[in-house]
């Protein structure tokens, strides 16, 4: 698929998507206007209601995007965004949600991606990213099971500007061996050499 079709198909879906909030009435549709931006995709998997879900690019390898989207939970119990996957099962990826998973309060919205919201970042392989592309998405829940969807990549100016964009955190630094300078400049006390033991005679 060429990049120009892509981005025709990328406004075929923003005026689709705007005619479908412009019916939205009261209730939990009309709270997802808390999330940023009016072009993402529409879905619902079990009792877990998708609205607006789309990526902000931050990176300029297009590698590493925001995620935005407003959760509902329908259900009588809590959920939790377990898993956040883009692509197909080829392309790997990461992200900062917690180890546990996201929580997902019943007859709540949680507006990812917003001022009010939590921040969630993605990184994937360089490329796969950029602004006016559609990319395959991944939401995996604990409870409401796994659901794929086509959302656009948007560029991070406009209404996106202010979309939180927190880096990815850096990997700790490995401890220097016994024996090595320290920070400071002075050498690290050494290990005190094992006794050599005395040998017997028979």
């Amino acid at each position: 698929m060429t990049r120009t079709l892509r981005r025709a198909r990328l406004a075929v879906a923003t005026v689709v998507v705007l005619g479908t909030l412009v019916g939205c009435g009261a209730g939990f549709d009309a709270q997802t206007s808390l999330v940023e931006g009016p072009e993402g995709t529409q879905a619902d998997v079990g009792a877990i209601l998708i609205r607006n879900a789309l990526l902000v690019a931050t990176g300029d390898d297009h590698s590493t995007a925001a995620l935005v989207v407003g959760l509902v939970n329908k259900g009588p119990e809590a959920d939790a965004l377990a898993a956040v996957k883009v692509g197909d099962g080829a392309t790997t990826t990461e992200s900062t949600l917690p180890a546990n998973g996201l929580e997902l309060p019943p007859g709540e919205l949680v507006s990812i991606g917003s001022q009010i919201g939590p921040a969630v970042m993605v990184r994937t392989e360089p490329g796969v990213l950029a602004p006016g592309e559609f990319v395959e998405l991944t939401l995996a829940f604990r409870r409401a099971g796994s659901v794929k969807i086509l959302v656009p990549v948007q560029d991070r100016v406009g209404p996106y500007a202010t979309v939180p964009a927190s880096p990815f955190p850096t990997e700790t630094a490995t401890p220097s061996p016994v024996g090595t300078p320290s920070p400071t400049g002075s050498p690290s006390p050494a290990a005190p050499p094992s006794p050599t033991a005395t040998p017997t005679t028979t």
